[in-house]
């Protein structure tokens, strides 16, 4: 973690160790234009530097800018780096002659915009082709850490085998893992061995009770540390996929309550279908009967009126024979 924290800086140093040789270049060629620059403007610049019939205060800019070659020069790397170059050439072009101009467009178009802007292109694909390299040297050195993991697991495989059959059962792992100096080493890579069975459980296959060792290294490097997102998306898509099977078991166990409520219903609409045709049979055998009850007490009454006429017949007839 703590050289994590200096990587900028030796990418930093790295770039510039590696750039020394293109900056040398790039300086050496600048210097090129610039002394010739430098050269032209001091020559011809000291006929009006002496020339006592212009300004005396632009005659003393001029000396002071361009009075000889190192002025010139100096000037010159100032209009170069600085970025103010229309501060070092306006006075030559307006006060002394246009004629200057065009040796200052190209100078300045040449010089001060492309070759800086190709320096500054060259440090920053150096820049980048540093950072690349410090990228695969750290995968290089997390894949030798990886080996030299996978080396120091093999050994632990090999040393908790006892019986030499090249697999470890469960008896064996936990014997193994309840050593004190073995417990300190996986520690130190980030396991915890505390408990052996948990650990074996976690890391056997489901359809066997032991396992071999190039299983016994994946499952230890799997374990190994925090858990990384390549571990946590497969259990946010179980996650995801029984969320979405509780919706769908919602949603039907919804429609099957719907379902038994309609059949509910539909029953009570049944049964009061049924009660009021009980009523009905209950009434019309009520009023059937009122007929019968009607017709019987009929019968009764013709009855009785048959009998008496009988007696009248019989009495009629008593009569005339008396």
């Amino acid at each position: 973690r703590t050289l994590r924290s200096f990587q900028s800086l030796r990418v930093l140093w790295n770039t510039i160790a590696a750039s020394l040789a293109h900056f040398l270049y790039s300086m050496a060629i600048l210097f090129v234009f610039m002394l010739m620059l430098a050269v032209a403007l001091a020559q011809t610049l000291q006929r009006h530097i002496m020339d006592e019939s212009l300004d005396l205060v632009h005659r003393e800019w001029l000396y002071r800018r361009y009075g000889d070659g190192t002025k010139s020069l100096w000037t010159v790397f100032e209009a170069t780096f600085s970025g103010c170059w229309p501060n070092y050439f306006h006075h030559i072009v307006f006060e002394v002659s246009w004629l200057y101009a065009p040796l200052v467009v190209i100078y300045v178009t040449t010089v001060v915009f492309a070759m800086t802007r190709i320096v500054s292109a060259l440090f920053l694909k150096e820049t980048l082709n540093q950072a690349a390299s410090e990228t695969e040297a750290m995968v290089r050195e997390r894949e030798k850490a990886n080996r030299e993991m996978e080396r120091c697991l093999t050994a632990l495989f090999h040393t908790a085998d006892e019986n030499g059959d090249g697999v470890l059962t469960e008896e064996e792992f936990c014997s193994f893992m309840a050593q004190d100096k073995i417990t300190l080493l996986l520690g130190k890579m980030g396991l915890d061995v505390s408990d052996g069975q948990t650990l074996f459980r976690q890391m056997h296959n489901e359809t066997t009770e032991q396992f071999d060792s190039t299983a016994f290294i994946h499952s230890l490097k799997r374990l190994k540390g925090e858990a990384r997102a390549q571990d946590l998306i497969p259990l946010v898509h179980d996650c995801r996929g029984i969320v979405k099977f509780c919706q769908r078991l919602f949603e039907s166990s919804t429609r099957l309550e719907m379902a038994v409520q309609m059949q509910h219903e539909s029953s009570r609409r049944l049964e009061a279908a049924v009660q009021m045709q009980q009523d009905s049979h209950v009434q019309n055998g009520s009023k059937v009967k009122q007929v019968f009850d009607r017709i019987l007490a009929s019968s009764q009454h013709l009855q009785q009126t048959i009998e008496t006429q009988q007696e009248s017949r019989v009495l009629d007839g008593k009569y005339v024979h008396i």
